[in-house]
């Protein structure tokens, strides 16, 4: 737990002396090594991205307490992520932690025409995330935004940002 608390609690600052917007690392020898990730969606201010860790953060060290994984997804004042566990999760394929909001519309009657539409909307976003790249005037480095249309007055909106 002593390994936890301290990589937790120094996010905020790591994050902020990286590049504003993504923080890995590890605390610890085995067996008692916790590994961990922060990272902000991009385009967020460092002031914002390091508030929204430490916020992240401080809410899993209170409501996790003993845990050997767990994350957080919090959207203010910007959209970021902290995540944490035992095991090494750098470089993985791993889809999750991820949040799905609902808007309470029952589907089930066209649940499979949904379910195609949904895969190949994350299909083209697992592409573009995978690829999309930093330029001058974007910070769009692995993360992207799509919606697709479920019906005429539906529209299912997505957006994933993968790990640099």
């Amino acid at each position: 737990d002593a390994n936890r608390r301290l990589i937790l609690s120094s996010f905020p600052s790591n994050v902020m002396a990286q590049d504003g917007s993504f923080y890995n690392g590890s605390m610890g020898q085995e067996p008692d090594r916790v590994y961990a990730i922060g990272m902000c969606i991009p385009g967020s201010t460092s002031d914002d991205c390091s508030d929204c860790i430490k916020t992240a953060s401080d809410g899993l060290l209170q409501s996790c307490p003993n845990q050997t994984e767990a994350y957080s997804w919090k959207d203010e004042p910007t959209l970021c992520l902290v995540r944490y566990s035992n095991t090494s999760f750098s470089g993985s394929a791993d889809l999750n932690p991820r949040v799905m909001i609902t808007s309470g519309v029952d589907i089930t009657s066209n649940l499979t025409e949904f379910t195609t539409i949904w895969e190949g909307l994350m299909n083209r976003m697992i592409d573009a995330a995978s690829t999309a790249k930093s330029t001058p005037s974007s910070s769009n480095n692995h993360y992207t935004a799509d919606s697709a249309a479920f019906t005429p007055a539906r529209n299912i909106y997505a957006l994933m940002q993968c790990t640099p």
